[in-house]
Order: C-alpha cells, then structure tokens, then sequence
C-alpha cells in the first residue's frame, strides 16, 4: 500500500516539475521574443534614418548604423550604440540589399532586416512601412536590374 502511495506523490511530483519547466521556458522564449521585437524594430528605425541622411544609400555595415543616433521614439530597451553586439545577436541585416527592390516591397515582403530567433511579429508596427517609404523616395522611378 505504501509503494503505491510514493509512486503516486511522485508522479504528482514528476508532472509538477514538468509543468515548471514548460513554465520557464515559455516565459523566457516570451521575453527574448519581445527583446528580439524592440532590437529588430530599433534596426529599422536606424536603418530608415541611414537612407533618409545619405540620399537613399543602403548602410554597407553595422558600423554605418552605429553613427546613427536612435530616433527618440525608439528609446527604451537597448542603449544604442553601446548594446550594438546584443542587437547584432537578435537581429540580421542584408548589408547587400538592393534599395530599389526594396521600395517595391511590400512591408510583408521585407526581408532587409530580420529577427534572429524567436520573435513577435515586427512588419505591422509602422516602421517598416516608413523605412520601404524612404527608400522609395529616394529611388521612385528606378528600375531594378
């Protein structure tokens, strides 16, 4: 009778540490997937104020970027540039995308600047919009190769 009273707290145990574990990681996937959301959508903003200041360039690198100052409405979870190695872990930068293909994009279709691992949805936030609208005014009535 006794074996079978310990093999049922245990099992109570075993699914309670189970039920923490699936706890924890689906807290801590939450929080990168909102840190990776604010680091791409910083990017887009930098990025956006790179073409905006340089004629429609594309940056060429994360050091382009750097010598961006962050707009203030992009104030908040990273201290941009010191944080530039975090965000360079969260997120992708084509440094070689072509700026009139990217004006016909639509902001679905984005793909110049990417989340790395796991991440909310960014495209619908406005700034990528605003980035495509940028370039393509910079570029309006360019053709691409």
């Amino acid at each position: 009778m006794r074996w079978i009273l310990r093999i049922g707290y245990g099992s109570i145990l075993f699914v309670l540490a189970l039920g923490a574990i699936a706890l924890y990681q689906g807290v801590t996937t939450s929080i990168r997937a909102e840190n990776t959301l604010h680091a791409t959508l910083l990017v887009v903003d930098l990025t956006k104020q790179y073409v905006t200041t340089n004629d429609g360039a594309w940056p060429d690198s994360w050091d382009d970027l750097e010598k961006v100052s962050p707009p203030e409405s992009s104030a908040g979870t990273y201290d941009w540039p010191a944080d530039s190695a975090k965000i360079q872990q969260c997120v992708e930068v084509d440094f070689d995308a072509d700026p009139k293909r990217i004006a016909l994009q639509a902001p679905e279709e984005f793909d110049a600047v990417l989340p790395i691992g796991p991440y909310y949805p960014y495209q619908d936030y406005g700034s990528v919009r605003a980035l495509i609208e940028a370039v393509a005014a910079h570029h309006e009535g360019e053709s691409t190769p």
